[in-house]
């Protein structure tokens, strides 16, 4: 009999680090959504199999994740978001602020750091695809939570310029006194406090807008439906 080979993403080898729980987020107007927590990552290699009904268990499992991650999956694009009440981070490049839109009114605005020049941080209306607590800083190989850590305590990846969310991202920083100021390669920097403080309000799917504007937050909100 032939040996069939085939790359089989859920009988070999797949790991779903699903968060602990699920967060069911419900707006005023009794809207709720499912988020994960955290970033579904999965793995795969090449595998030898020789039995016909070994692929097909195999094939409908495949069939069934892809359907479940389509369905559910933050990540995926799932109709009009934000809606009224859903989180919605805004970065103002005019004022290097930071708004976070929820429950249809502005909850805080916090300092940042944008791009040293105006066109490193990209402006345009963006998805967060990726979290991290205490993330590694890859370039230089140093591990989260070191004090020569530039990126902070936390990090909030966004999918500028076709990224995957780990190019481009809000985060914490090892230089509190750079904040307020154009001095990044375009991320957004914010004090390891603030970060922390709104990381656990946004959900991945949240939508995040970098715009260089003389709107209030309360104005460009109202203008991407945050707040009705």
């Amino acid at each position: 009999m032939d040996r069939r080979r085939f790359l089989c993403l859920l009988d070999v080898e797949i790991f779903f680090l699903f968060p602990l729980s699920l967060e069911v987020v419900e707006n005023r107007r009794g809207i709720k959504k499912l988020f994960f927590r955290r970033v579904v990552f999965f793995s795969h290699k090449e595998a030898t199999i020789t039995q016909t009904k070994k692929k097909r268990e195999c094939d409908w499992m495949l069939k069934l994740a892809l359907s479940i991650l389509l369905t559910i999956s933050p990540v995926w694009p799932l109709g009009i978001n934000p809606l009224p009440g859903d989180p919605f981070l805004i970065i103002n490049k005019k004022t290097n602020q930071l708004s976070l839109i929820d429950e249809n009114r502005v909850q805080t605005t916090i300092s940042v750091s944008t791009g040293k020049k105006e066109d490193l941080t990209p402006e345009g209306l963006f998805t967060i695809t990726v979290k991290a607590a205490n993330p590694y800083y890859r370039k230089k190989n140093i591990v989260g939570g070191h004090e020569e850590n530039p990126l902070g305590t936390r990090w909030i990846g966004f999918d500028a310029n076709n990224t995957d969310g780990r190019i481009y991202g809000v985060h914490g920083t090892n230089n509190p006194g750079s904040i307020g100021k154009y001095v990044s390669q375009g991320c957004v920097r914010m004090q390891n406090e603030a970060v922390e403080s709104i990381y656990d309000f946004i959900p991945l799917g949240t939508k995040v807008l970098i715009t260089n504007s003389e709107k209030s937050f309360q104005e460009l909100a109202e203008e991407y439906g945050a707040i009705e």
